[in-house]
């Protein structure tokens, strides 16, 4: 019995000392920036949705533009992303058409007053302004 103990403890060991070491795993996928510029008479929240998954981004009052990253995404070529606004003080919300993102691109949401005329682009980074390529 202590001899089977002592070989489990060995080989635990072993498979500690073998396995992936903290902080060499594959690289975490860069943030992607999603830009939303408030055109409404109204504050609102802003939602994300990926893989089943409905996740509040933040709040965005008036007449304001916030950058909000868009963290700890898998490391994949393309993320297919939906987003929903809600106004506050509102009943129900609206949803976005939903947008394919890759790496070196960033998300540009414009909430229009009324919300129905809201859009929603995907820009390649480093473009400035409506002139930079925008994509479908």
């Amino acid at each position: 019995m202590r001899g089977q103990l002592r070989r489990a403890a060995v080989l635990l060991l072993f498979a500690a000392a073998c396995g992936p070491r903290p902080g060499t795993g594959p690289a975490a996928a860069p943030p992607v920036m999603v830009h939303v510029t408030n055109q409404n008479r109204s504050d609102i929240n802003l939602y994300v949705l990926r893989g089943g998954t409905r996740l509040r981004l933040g709040t965005v009052v008036v007449g304001d533009t916030r950058i909000i990253p868009l963290r700890h995404l898998p490391a994949s070529l393309v993320h297919q992303l939906g987003f929903e606004v809600q106004r506050i003080g509102a009943e129900g919300v609206y949803p976005l058409p939903r947008v394919s993102v890759s790496a070196g691109q960033s998300v540009h949401v414009r909430v229009q007053e009324p919300i129905t005329m809201s859009d929603i682009s995907v820009w390649d980074d480093g473009e400035s302004g409506p002139s930079g390529k925008r994509m479908p």
